[in-house]
């Protein structure tokens, strides 16, 4: 048996064993889910984060810089020469607000839309090949799994709702997560 990690000595025990094994989790869904499927489309032309944002912004048609800094859980600074590079690509257009512009407006040029078709093209071919290796049923099962884990997780983007849910209480859990979306 292990003895737990001290992460801060401010900060509560952590079992050293338990965060071991979460890191392990997400480092091989990283590996086994997401490189699967992008590999085999443009090598090489997106980093994760700026496909994530050009994916918002092709199912969105547009968004302001600041929605992007949310959906991607970056700081504005990080978001802006994101979206910097992804207009030097010639996938995004920042449009200034004509009567402030400290505002802008991001949308995916076509370039980017067909980038956004590729990627997902793809991922749709890897789906379809698991689907064929596992069945239906077990895929399902997967991505139920991914669903609740995102469910569970969702109280630790926000430090308000953590400290919500606090409590055993079922109801007060679910409020919370109502609250915070």
């Amino acid at each position: 048996m292990s003895s737990p990690l001290h992460v801060d000595p401010e900060a509560p025990h952590v079992d050293g064993e338990a965060l071991l094994r979460a890191e392990q989790c997400v480092a091989l869904l990283q590996r086994r889910l997401i490189k699967p499927m992008s590999r085999g489309g443009p090598r090489g032309d997106l980093t994760l984060t700026q496909y994530h944002a050009l994916s918002f912004l092709a199912a969105r048609g547009k968004a302001s810089v600041s929605e992007l800094k949310d959906v991607l859980g970056c700081a504005q600074s990080t978001t802006s020469v994101l979206v910097d590079k992804l207009a030097r690509m010639g996938l995004v257009e920042k449009l200034r607000d004509r009567h402030d512009h400290r505002l802008a407006c991001v949308v995916p040029l076509p370039k980017g839309l067909r980038m956004v078709q590729r990627y997902r093209k793809n991922a749709e071919r890897n789906l379809i090949a698991l689907r064929n290796h596992l069945g239906d049923g077990a895929v399902r099962d997967v991505f139920d799994a991914l669903e609740r884990a995102l469910v569970a997780t969702a109280p630790l983007e926000n430090p308000r709702v953590a400290a919500a849910v606090d409590g055993d209480d079922e109801r007060e859990d679910e409020n919370a997560l109502e609250a915070a979306e």
